[in-house]
């Protein structure tokens, strides 16, 4: 990969800001400053420096995020904090899919990446990988047999939909489990709704077989292992 190639990838700024930042000397490969914008080296194999920060290189990356309220499950948007705002170096310089989003106002597990294939291993519809949730209601919790069953709610657009029958587990008086295969617009909530129930807490507590760090607070994360991603796939 071209030297000018690999620091625009990096978020160093444009090609021509990257040549700038070369000829002044900015950059070093291996404890040597390097100029030549055109020089072609395998980032993975180098040290590289830039103003003194080493900037290591991955081919993948993939993190888990406990995702707190109030930040958009996006890469940015002009009116709310967005996730990827609360990853620091070298992360926040890599560009990831995000394979799940949660609501502004809910909370819990996301999967950021850099591997294409695995946000659709992970969201395609017919993969249907289970989604788990903790909910809690203002009311108390009763019955939930009807979202075992499925039940009509509206979509994204509005439209009726009838969701695909649920795990649900209840917890305590006002906290329940539920785990879906779908993920349409305000869907825990509006299933919890057609059966008389306010959401006014969510939390997504695990993806298909892998379940959030609890070392993990509010706003941190960390990278996946390998055996990890696979329990994601599994």
């Amino acid at each position: 990969m071209r030297l000018d190639k690999f620091l625009a990838s990096m978020q160093f700024g444009s090609r021509k800001e990257v040549k700038m930042m070369l000829h002044h000397g900015r950059v070093q490969i291996d404890g040597t400053i390097v100029k030549d914008e055109s020089l072609h080296l395998e980032p993975a194999k180098h040290q590289i420096l830039v103003d003194g920060e080493s900037i290591p290189y991955f081919e993948q990356v993939t993190l888990m995020l406990h995702k707190p309220v109030g930040y958009l499950s996006a890469n940015e948007d002009p009116r709310h904090p967005v996730v990827t705002s609360l990853l620091h170096s070298p992360w926040n310089r890599y560009t990831f899919h995000i394979a799940g989003r949660l609501d502004l106002d809910s909370e819990g597990m996301m999967i950021l990446t850099t591997d294409g294939e695995l946000v659709h291993e992970l969201i395609a519809p017919k993969k249907m990988h289970y989604k788990t949730y903790r909910v809690t209601c203002d009311e108390v919790i009763q019955d939930l047999s009807s979202l075992e069953q499925g039940v009509e709610i509206r979509d994204g657009n509005e439209q009726p939909f009838v969701t695909l029958p649920a795990k649900v587990r209840i917890l305590s008086d006002h906290q329940a489990e539920i785990a879906i295969r779908e993920g349409k617009f305000h869907q825990v909530k509006r299933m919890f709704a057609s059966i008389g129930y306010t959401v006014n807490r969510l939390e997504r507590i695990a993806i298909g077989n892998l379940s959030l760090d609890p070392q993990l607070a509010p706003g941190e994360y960390r990278v996946l292992t390998e055996n990890e991603i696979q329990e994601l796939k599994s």
